[in-house]
């Protein structure tokens, strides 16, 4: 008996000890492919977590990783895979209990992803509803609630309920940086300011608060750069609107920024002078040089001059068709900083 008993007990402690390694396996492969999802390093991060899938043991494990499938596909703007892998996330969530933080989290992606499809009245209601469930069982301090108000924020804007929009955008900004001082520390949700900014930025210039808004997009793209990096989407969509805002600037400084050089200063000629040929078009002999550099075409990839034997220095005729711009819905998630 004192055998079977000693092999038993054995045998319960190399499972536990496998199953915590198995954890620990997932836990890693789960938290790098978050963290390459947050730095639109979208192909490794798609391999991590389909290798943290594998390596999940329970509920909350499976939910987790599911749900950072969605944002994943979310980013990319797959938004019909999105809501497939929330809804697997959503299975695995309903075989924990009813307070699990994982159910707020696929709540609020859920939110995110309605914003992306262009409902922004129901995306407003899911953040509201993250928002008051968050508070009730998280507090104040979770930053979930801090990305449930950045994000209703963003879906009242896009409603077009601005005073709403703004209410909910300053609680998330103030919940994010707490007492801390953008210009001196380092708030606890830099992300999250980021969004909470961004959205500012936008509200202030639709309402014609150009300085307003360019204050809070220049915070945002720093914040941005700092946590992301110069190459990210996230940076991209910030300095879009800023140069929209330094747009707006410049038309009602006289058709430039404040600050900025005259226009006789970059080889243009004010209204009512001349162009200078000393600069003017020394400039612009220059830029019809780099043009041809750049669209001149080399002869080993040219097949009509292989062919034909013609010259190497044909040039191409750049495309006129425009490139589309895209808005996109972009929030990083609580459950990426984990």
């Amino acid at each position: 008996m004192s055998r079977a008993l000693a092999g038993l007990s054995i045998a319960l402690l190399a499972a536990a000890a496998c199953a915590t390694r198995d954890h620990q396996t997932w836990f890693t492969y789960q938290v790098a492919g978050e963290a390459a999802t947050l730095h639109a390093r979208y192909g490794k991060a798609d391999g991590l977590l389909t290798r943290a899938s594998a390596q999940a043991q329970d509920p909350a494990e499976h939910a987790r990783t599911e749900l950072a499938f969605a944002r994943l596909a979310r980013e990319q703007d797959d938004l019909l895979t999105a809501q497939v892998e929330l809804a697997k996330a959503q299975a695995h969530a309903d075989l924990l209990p009813a307070n699990a933080p994982e159910r707020l989290r696929i709540a609020l992606e859920g939110a995110w992803i309605a914003l992306a499809t262009g409902s922004p009245e129901s995306a407003a209601d899911a953040f509201a509803r993250v928002e008051r469930e968050s508070l009730v069982q998280l507090g104040e301090a979770d930053p979930l609630t801090g990305y449930a108000a950045a994000g209703r924020g963003e879906a009242l804007r896009r409603a077009g309920d601005a005073e709403g929009a703004r209410r909910e955008i300053e609680v998330a900004i103030e919940r994010f940086m707490g007492s801390a001082s953008i210009d001196h520390v380092k708030p606890s949700e830099p992300l999250g300011l980021v969004a909470a900014l961004t959205s500012l930025g936008r509200l202030d210039l639709a309402e014609g608060e150009l300085d307003a808004a360019r204050t809070a997009l220049r915070d945002a793209a720093a914040l941005a750069g700092e946590e992301l990096g110069t190459n990210h989407p996230v940076l991209a969509d910030v300095l879009t609107e800023l140069a929209l805002v330094e747009l707006a600037l410049g038309d009602r400084h006289g058709g430039r920024p404040r600050g900025g050089p005259r226009r006789g200063d970059r080889g243009v000629a004010p209204p009512g002078r001349a162009p200078d040929p000393r600069r003017g078009d020394r400039r612009a002999g220059a830029l019809r040089r780099s043009t041809v550099a750049l669209t001149r075409v080399p002869a080993a990839a040219s097949p009509r001059s292989r062919r034909s034997g013609g010259s190497a220095r044909r040039r191409s005729r750049p495309s006129a068709r425009p490139t589309p711009s895209r808005a996109r819905a972009r929030c990083p998630s609580p459950a990426s900083r984990a």
